[in-house]
């Protein structure tokens, strides 16, 4: 009996070393996408305090109808507009929040404080200034008043438009679109 029990936990052993190590090696291969990165003070300091650049954009989604049929535009009217370092951290925050509503700069954490946040007007248009020159993540969102049934993406009550930016001493300027084809029989309301 004491044979038999020895070899089970034997073979216990190796079956589940055999699972972690299958477990490891979907881990690696998947890379850093299936780990969330760590937050690193140090990595932050280019990031800290005022600077000389300055950014302009504008973030819209065109809605079409067809390939050349009418067109609408959504802004990120009212909407935050952030401004974050382009550092892993930063970056996995950001792709990982596809547009599920909760905030990113909660979702930020410790990174928070070297976000910087503006408002889109109408237009879709936003500023920062006196922010250090450097790479950088701009994100925001477009919302819909309703569900919008497209082509090319299903249905969406968001977009997110998110865009890596160098900035330097000085004005810069981005604009973040996308466009959604819509079926006019699909959502026929879009004149």
């Amino acid at each position: 009996m004491a044979n038999f029990l020895a070899e089970l936990k034997l073979h216990h052993v190796s079956r589940v070393a055999v699972h972690c190590a299958a477990a490891l090696g979907v881990v690696v291969a998947l890379g850093a996408a299936a780990c969330a990165p760590n937050f690193a003070d140090t990595a932050y300091a280019p990031y800290s305090g005022d600077g000389a650049a300055m950014l302009d954009g504008q973030a819209y989604v065109e809605l079409t109808t067809g390939i050349n049929g009418p067109i609408n535009f959504r802004t990120c009217d009212g909407g935050p507009v952030f401004l974050a370092p382009a550092l892993a951290f930063d970056a996995y925050v950001i792709n990982s929040a596809a547009g599920d509503g909760f905030p990113l700069e909660v979702r930020a954490g410790p990174a928070a404080p070297f976000w910087r946040k503006s408002i889109c007007d109408s237009q879709g248009r936003f500023t920062f200034s006196g922010v250090p020159a450097g790479d950088w993540i701009v994100v925001t969102q477009v919302k819909f008043a309703s569900i919008v049934l497209t082509r090319n993406r299903g249905n969406v009550g968001t977009q997110m438009l998110a865009r890596n930016v160098t900035l330097r001493p000085g004005q810069n300027a981005v604009a973040m679109t996308t466009r959604l084809v819509v079926g006019r029989d699909e959502f026929p309301g879009l004149e």
